[in-house]
């Protein structure tokens, strides 16, 4: 308990540095910030916002966060609020990949072969940026006038490409293990064997599943701007676009805490399943 708890106030300080390095980036290197964000040189309005966002100090924006107040956006809407509906917006996606992705765990495990068709296939997948997966689909949603089915898609083959290629590469592992040899030479079925291996698979998995978190923040990124679909990627890309620095670190702030909620649940799971 206390390693986790260490790693617990680790993970935290993580948060708090990503939401300081923004701040950072955003009001004491404006330049290189405005660079970095893509956004035009001519656009002076955008600029000399970030610029006079440095007139407020980080101590103030962090005794600010401690109260939980993040502040008002441009737009004179409360960071929180937009932050909530776009949580709002973008959950029911993200639980239905989720479920996916575990049920595609599940069958990869059960049925998938390592070294086939599907993990070059997958390889690929991850070798593409996510944004050409998404073009692919989003004229695929044009061809067939589905509109909900490519959004659902383009979300779950980024982080669903990682998650096989994962799995794949420790099924070539297990499945040569003394251990599946073992079980078949008592004359275990090759289903039965594969069962066996689903819990020892998934704490494998356990250390990539936040990077596979991270593919799928990625994913909402160009998926709900391309698609124009309200959520958290369109909010973030909104409060670039628009210099708006307390919608920008709010954004942020999300993004670290989602990224530090799953490394928290796997340490916790891993340390359970380890205690077992």
């Amino acid at each position: 308990m206390k390693s986790i708890a260490v790693k617990a106030g680790a993970i935290l300080a993580q948060v708090f540095a990503a939401h300081g390095l923004a701040y950072f980036l955003l009001t004491i290197l404006p330049d290189a910030a405005y660079a970095a964000l893509g956004l035009f040189a001519g656009n002076v309005e955008v600029a000399n916002k970030i610029r006079a966002s440095g007139s407020v100090s980080y101590t103030s924006v962090l005794l600010d966060l401690v109260r939980s107040d993040l502040g008002m956006g441009l737009n004179g809407v409360p960071v929180a609020e937009q932050l909530v509906q776009a949580i709002q917006s973008s959950a029911p996606n993200i639980f239905m990949v989720s479920a996916l992705l575990a049920a595609g765990f599940i069958s990869i495990v059960l049925w998938g072969k390592p070294n086939s068709v599907c993990e070059w296939a997958s390889r690929l997948l991850n070798f593409l940026p996510p944004y050409v997966i998404v073009s692919l689909l989003m004229l695929l949603s044009l061809i067939s006038g589905v509109d909900q089915l490519p959004i659902m898609l383009a979300l779950l083959v980024p982080p669903l490409a990682l998650l096989a290629s994962q799995v794949l590469g420790l099924l070539a592992v297990f499945l040569q293990s003394d251990h599946v040899r073992f079980h078949r030479s008592l004359g275990a079925s090759e289903f039965k064997v594969r069962q066996r291996l689903v819990k020892n698979t998934a704490l494998a998995l356990l250390p990539s599943v936040h990077s596979i978190a991270i593919n799928l923040l990625a994913a909402l990124l160009f998926v709900e701007t391309i698609f124009n679909k309200g959520g958290v990627g369109t909010l973030a890309i909104r409060a670039v676009r628009t210099a708006d620095i307390k919608l920008v670190l709010g954004v942020v702030l999300l993004f670290a805490a989602w990224t530090a909620t799953v490394k928290l649940l796997t340490l916790a799971t891993r340390r359970l399943a380890i205690s077992e």
